[in-house]
């Protein structure tokens, strides 16, 4: 059983034809054939049901699927693995985050990572969430950045730190001179909010309902740059992580002020593939980001949404 025959079986799986797993791997149609008969041949058993139209995978050929996806995966992390030893690592690394991780905790990662190992490329994508756990799951991405982090059967959470929440408003904003408020003073207040489906919006508005305090949903935004934005030209206030608003501090554009009865935390966490092996760029990435993120973890508070 080679490895470019279980290629052109997974090509042919995925795709439902045997014209289109030719053309992806520059071969023709009867040279694909020949090889997936080679392989019924010595498996002792048909992999496909055939038509004149398309293809489809019988039971022992969905069998073989399942593990031919995971066998190419180890075989690459090999090569790559013994690449390393014979000369600096090389490869590529897929990462899907949440914007606001991103922009604001990555930055400096990825610095030093291209830094040390500028023979591999980093494909960066910026997704929400709910995407970023499908791709992962799929193994279509090696490394997932997310904020309150679920673990599933198809994925696994290695922790990532967490971000201190704060309250935002314009300097001008009627709290602004405060370092800090209890909850109960921005009742009533014009909040801007992140979109529904976003975890962080999620949890805020879950936890301000827990104490009671109502606030009124002035916008919604999904972009964390969009809603600070807002803020700065004084339409509302908001809760968001420490980290996404230190420049605007620093510049004196908006008011970042702690919460004294809330104490607001944000978790952080990296998903991979339960039960899949990660190519050695994604582990060295890995390896960047939990060195990383026990300096994220340092972060301290009472209570964490």
């Amino acid at each position: 059983m080679d490895l470019f025959s279980l290629k052109l079986f997974i090509d042919t799986a995925r795709e439902s034809s045997f014209v289109k797993a030719a053309k992806l791997n520059f071969r023709t149609q009867s040279a694909v054939s020949f090889h997936i008969k080679n392989l019924e041949e010595e498996l002792g058993t048909r992999l496909f049901h055939r038509t004149t139209r398309s293809v489809a995978l019988t039971r022992e050929g969905a069998l073989l699927l399942e593990h031919a996806e995971e066998i190419l995966r180890r075989c690459e992390n090999l090569k790559t693995l013994i690449m390393h030893y014979k000369h600096a690592p090389k490869g590529q690394v897929r990462i899907g985050t949440i914007y606001s991780v991103g922009m604001y905790e990555l930055t400096p990662i990825l610095k030093k990572f291209i830094r040390s190992y500028p023979q591999i490329n980093v494909h960066l994508q910026y997704l929400r969430s709910s995407a970023i756990y499908g791709l992962v799951a799929e193994n279509k991405i090696d490394l997932g950045i997310v904020a309150y982090p679920e673990e599933s059967p198809k994925i696994s959470i290695t922790p990532f730190g967490s971000d201190r929440m704060v309250l935002i408003v314009h300097p001008c904003h009627r709290l602004a001179k405060k370092h800090s408020v209890n909850l109960k003073e921005i009742e009533g207040e014009n909040f801007i909010s992140f979109d529904q489906g976003i975890p962080t919006g999620e949890m805020l508005k879950k936890e301000l309902a827990r104490k009671g305090i109502q606030v009124k949903e002035q916008m919604t935004n999904e972009n964390i740059d969009t809603l600070k934005r807002t803020v700065e030209v004084g339409l509302g206030i908001s809760i968001v992580p420490s980290k996404t608003v230190k420049e605007e501090v620093k510049k004196d554009t908006l008011k970042a002020i702690e919460l004294r009865d809330a104490g607001f935390v944000r978790p952080l966490g990296i998903l991979t593939a339960r039960g899949s092996a990660l190519t050695y760029p994604a582990e060295l990435f890995l390896q960047a980001l939990t060195k990383n993120g026990a300096g994220l973890a340092s972060l301290q508070s009472s209570h964490v949404i």
